[in-house]
């Protein structure tokens, strides 16, 4: 019955909040993986060791899961298992056996072997594993292996249901960036969050351009938790504005859904780097990181989050005193 359970399981993980009663029951079908001799069931007990790990033993479960993947599991990544061995080429971020997300280093390998950056994510995203990916993150050296990734993707005869879509130059973006277009609409109309080398785009929330933002503001009172496909796409573009109104009102309501919008804690770590959220009209910069802070708490940060709260806590030239104070409060436990 495990096996049987296990694809509809996965789907379900792929959902926040992938709580404790959902964790055992996939649990269970990694047991019956394993016993056939099935990767996933490795792959998954590790996983899920993973998520209570403390540093030093996270390490050595990251080493064990990339060296089982690129070993024993290299079927469910097909023509990307060998680029598993290129130093840091590529980070795998697995739920339930399958890939949620991909961190590919393009600056290296591509000149190493003539290949260019968006053939090699091509072949990365042609891993089985990867059909249902959400997170894509490719480091680029120039705006040439940018356009090449982006033209690449356009090109995919079946392209994953990306969310997030990051080709970054620098380790975080530096600034938000309004625009009036969707970001390839057309094959990727899920995508809520996009880094654009430097830059978070400012994505319509309801995909019309031409929208009166103030509907958008009533709207996300009522929208629900980012539990269902349409309303994370909605809520997570409202996150990512430049407008201060929308992504103010989307805090509030992550804040109000709690741990059912852990599906944007990364998205919320990067809002709250320096300098990454305009100053614009109304409060500073650093008062703008406080709601931001209360939405990590809200949705009960993991280890990473908890460290970044803690840089928060611990930075007096980049945030105020009521932001530094609501970030510490959130990593009293850890530091008893």
């Amino acid at each position: 019955m495990a096996l049987a359970d296990y694809e509809h399981l996965a789907a379900r993980s792929f959902e926040e909040p992938h709580d404790a009663d959902l964790r055992a029951a996939v649990l269970v079908c990694a047991d019956a993986l394993s016993q056939i001799d099935d990767p996933r069931g490795p792959l998954i007990a590790m996983e899920h060791a993973l998520r209570d790990a403390d540093p030093r033993r996270a390490i050595e479960l990251r080493k064990a899961m990339h060296e089982h993947a690129a070993g024993e599991a290299a079927g469910l990544l097909a023509g990307a298992a060998p680029l598993m061995y290129s130093g840091r080429t590529l980070a795998l971020e697995w739920r339930s056996g399958k890939l949620f997300g991909i961190s590919v280093d393009a600056r290296y390998l591509p000149k190493k072997t003539k290949q260019g950056a968006g053939e090699l994510v091509r072949i990365v995203l042609g891993a089985p594993a990867a059909s249902n990916l959400r997170r894509l993150s490719v480091r680029v050296r120039n705006d040439n292996d940018t356009r090449a990734i982006l033209g690449m993707l356009r090109k995919l005869d079946a392209p994953p249901p990306l969310e997030e879509l990051d080709i970054y130059t620098s380790v975080w973006p530096q600034r938000m960036t309004p625009t009036a277009q969707l970001v390839m609409q057309e094959h990727y109309p899920h995508l809520y969050y996009v880094v654009h080398e430097t830059s978070t785009i400012s994505l319509p929330p309801t995909g019309n351009p031409l929208r009166d933002t103030g509907l958008d503001l009533h709207d996300l009172q009522r929208c629900g938790p980012p539990t269902a496909q349409p309303a994370r796409t909605f809520l997570g573009r409202a996150l990512t504005h430049a407008s201060h109104e929308l992504r103010g009102a989307a805090l509030k309501r992550i804040i109000e859904h709690g741990p059912l919008a852990k599906v944007f804690e990364r998205v919320l770590v990067t809002l709250l780097q320096p300098r990454v959220i305009p100053p614009g009209a109304g409060p500073g910069v650093t008062a703008r990181a406080l709601p931001v802070v209360e939405a990590l708490r809200a949705i009960g940060p993991s280890r990473s989050a908890r460290r970044m709260l803690d840089k928060v806590a611990s930075r007096p030239a980049d945030y105020d005193a009521v932001t530094r104070s609501a970030a510490g409060k959130a990593t009293e436990l850890d530091r008893r």
